[in-house]
């Protein structure tokens, strides 16, 4: 029985390495060697115990924005061969409940997320079906497309089918990590003239370098009063990335009447003035994950060149230092955008 090297979450604080078979596929399902698997803020925040997790996603192998090459294949696979560079959608939808049918497979009744409801790909093998395995194209490398997992497509579906946002819109952005700069990436292709908050001057001056119009460092500035000098009836749309509840709270305070929030961020509680958002018919919205045609999308952006992901990677650790890896996104005591573990 050959082996592998893994490391598995058992919660708060407790990523532990091990040695696991290298998993056995069926029929309709691919085994990937890893070659990069990015750290998600998702992972970061249930290592630290800030957000919720079921019970079943203790014991399992972590991660979940994989690249890596086709190391085998089961006898019905098709779309893959052997030897093919690949990114893996992080869900599996069922294709089958009242949201699938729907086209809306983001909200699927059924949905299986690799590292947590299964293994993910914290490790050297992951096993997934061949419905969630995409071909990496050729000029993306394996840190990069990793981007692709989660970051890319994820505010792509917000963009796309919660924001509405129009040519000429006025659209802030709070967060600087990877969804916030695909975001602001996303909503200049839109369009949009883009306003970056922040708290740190170096991940503004990136803001700048990847196309922001305006950036203000909500550390040294009122952001309300800043805003709303520049744009004294607020701006048309709100895009929430890092599940900060002050920023939902300033955006609330910055859109326009009859504007929208957008929450991509995750909130574990949340206190808005509601009274505010009626009196201003504003919207505040969420948005989920992406669909299989959105996660196509974000490869094409990608090839083509239209988003950039490379100065987004900003860290690479091996497989036996994760605990590093975590600790260091957890103190928050240098800058890092996107972190990416080597197997």
């Amino acid at each position: 029985m050959q082996l592998m090297k893994c490391a598995v979450f058992y919660g708060k604080h407790d990523l532990r390495l091990e040695e696991r078979p290298v998993p056995q596929i069926e029929s309709d399902e691919v085994l990937v060697k890893v070659e990069a698997c990015g750290i998600c803020g998702t992972d970061v925040s249930m290592y630290d115990g800030k957000i919720s997790y079921s019970d079943h996603t203790v014991g399992k192998i972590f991660g979940h924005e994989v690249t890596g090459t086709v190391h085998d294949r089961g006898k019905d696979v098709r779309r893959v061969e052997a030897g093919d560079r690949v990114v893996v959608a992080p869900v599996y939808y069922c294709g089958e409940c009242v949201h699938c049918m729907h086209g809306n497979e983001n909200l699927c009744m059924n949905w299986v997320c690799i590292g947590e409801e299964v293994d993910g790909g914290y490790a050297e093998f992951l096993r997934v079906p061949e419905r969630q395995v995409y071909v990496l194209p050729d000029n993306i490398d394996f840190d990069e497309g990793t981007l692709l997992a989660d970051p890319v497509p994820t505010p792509l579906h917000a963009m796309r089918s919660r924001a509405h946002i129009k040519p000429g819109d006025l659209v802030a952005i709070w967060g600087t990590g990877p969804q916030g700069y695909c975001a602001l990436q996303l909503a200049k292709l839109s369009g949009a003239t883009v306003v970056v908050i922040a708290r740190r001057k170096d991940k503004l001056q990136l803001a700048q370098k990847l196309g922001a119009d305006v950036t203000v460092n909500s550390q040294s500035v009122d952001v309300k009063a800043s805003l709303m000098s520049l744009y004294p009836l607020g701006v048309d749309c709100c895009i929430e990335c890092g599940g900060y509840p002050e920023a939902i709270s300033q955006a609330l305070s910055c859109v326009k009447k009859g504007g929208r929030i957008v929450m991509i961020g995750l909130q574990k509680a949340l206190t808005v003035d509601i009274e505010e958002m009626l009196w201003g018919e504003k919207e505040l919205v969420a948005s989920v994950s992406s669909t299989y045609r959105e996660f196509e999308i974000g490869i094409q952006l990608a090839e083509s060149k239209r988003i950039k992901l490379k100065p987004l990677v900003t860290h690479r650790f091996r497989l036996e230092a994760i605990d590093e890896a975590f600790e260091l996104l957890t103190r928050r005591t240098e800058t890092v955008v996107k972190a990416v573990i080597i197997p």
